[in-house]
């Protein structure tokens, strides 16, 4: 279906950093996870504004109401940008029926856990997806099934707590009992639902590969103010590795804040970070799969928002820059999303209605249709 030659992301990043332009097809993009949530006119305008500041790759999320998610894929189509789909898992479509989520509490909203997963509502909702991906003429790059499964925020298994007494797990054995075999049935779940959903994906869009989704990289402190409780994406994954998710999947998705988060510490210190995040991508730890940052960013705070020259967020991105630039990247890590376009306003690449520097910069490089082979040589 992609006639064009895919390149890898580490050499657009290094024309980036560079400071020269490429010719030819580069690997990064927006979220806008949110989008289809947005009026008619709303989501033309900001699709408007995504393409004129040069992205041609968006991550969109397919939830209700699934009109204005219809809209938001007839608009990227229209406009001649490419999707990567991101299924959430944490609604009704796709639980068991006589299941129920867990309540809405200190703005985290209702969420259904992994051990209530219906595989075939999931397949179903795939389906649906995949239907209105070819009515809508949209070019579809990749499916993320799920989205930070390892943390309260988006898995309902994982039992919030009072605010300020939050918990961040290592292992299985730091969570209750009850969470722990929940969250084995729930893995399992997802296991078969992926099954199901890859065969779909293969016979539908087969130049799309289908991700496991991105798990939750928020700090410590933040956990335990809010409440929620995080089982580390090491120990998260090490279940999927068992359920023999990644042989299923094409790739992997990441995603990458905490190199990212200001006042962090120094360079050094964030790249071991980024290289501790990234070093299972296209080894055997992943079944060899690569790597999609499916969300990565950085907040600013609230009173430089207006400052359009976005320089502290552009000196924190150079040491990932480089390291994503390194050649030995090239099949490890095939793409990126900027989280997110302008939805959530302290990550937003907008401020005060204009596109930042740091827009510019990522969209220097100008992007492709597609990452290349959705699995490492």
């Amino acid at each position: 279906m992609i006639g064009a030659r895919p390149l890898a992301l580490g050499a657009a990043v290094l024309a980036l950093v560079a400071g020269s332009p490429l010719s030819a097809a580069a690997l990064l993009g927006v979220g806008t996870p949110n989008l289809g949530r947005e009026t008619q006119a709303e989501i033309s305008a900001t699709l408007d504004a995504v393409e004129r500041a040069g992205f041609q790759r968006i991550r969109l999320g397919w939830k209700p109401p699934y009109d204005g998610a219809r809209r938001a894929l007839a608009e990227a189509a229209r406009r001649d940008v490419a999707v990567l789909v991101t299924l959430p898992l944490t609604g009704a479509e796709t639980a068991r029926e006589g299941t129920t989520a867990r309540p809405a509490r200190d703005g985290f909203f209702p969420a259904y856990g992994l051990s209530t997963l219906n595989p075939a509502r999931v397949e179903a909702e795939a389906a649906a997806l995949l239907q209105a991906v070819r009515d809508s003429g949209a070019e579809l790059i990749g499916l993320e099934l799920g989205n930070e499964m390892n943390w309260s925020g988006y898995n309902g298994d994982l039992a919030l707590q009072p605010a300020g007494k939050g918990r961040v797990a290592a292992d299985l054995g730091a969570l209750s009992a009850t969470e722990a075999e929940a969250l084995r049935a729930g893995i399992a779940l997802y296991a078969e639902s992926a099954r199901r959903v890859a065969a779909r994906l293969a016979q539908s869009e087969p130049a799309a590969p289908l991700l496991v989704g991105g798990l939750a990289d928020v700090n410590d402190a933040y956990v335990r103010q809010r409440g929620a409780t995080l089982l580390s994406p090491d120990a998260f994954r090490a279940l999927l590795r068992e359920a023999g998710v990644f042989e299923t999947v094409g790739a992997v998705g990441v995603h990458l804040y905490e190199p990212l988060r200001l006042k962090r510490g120094d360079e050094a210190e964030r790249v071991a970070l980024l290289e501790q995040d990234l070093k299972p991508c296209g080894t055997p730890a992943f079944a060899g799969r690569p790597c999609w940052l499916t969300e990565f960013g950085s907040a600013e705070p609230a009173e430089a928002r207006c400052d359009r020259t976005d320089a502290e967020r552009r000196a924190l991105l150079q040491p990932v820059l480089r390291y994503l630039a390194r050649p030995e990247q090239e099949s490890r890590v095939k793409a990126a999303f900027w989280h997110d376009w302008e939805g959530d306003g302290a990550f937003s690449l907008v401020r005060c209605g204009v596109a930042t520097t740091l827009a510019n910069d990522l969209a220097r490089a100008l992007p492709s249709k597609a990452p290349g082979p959705a699995t490492a040589p």
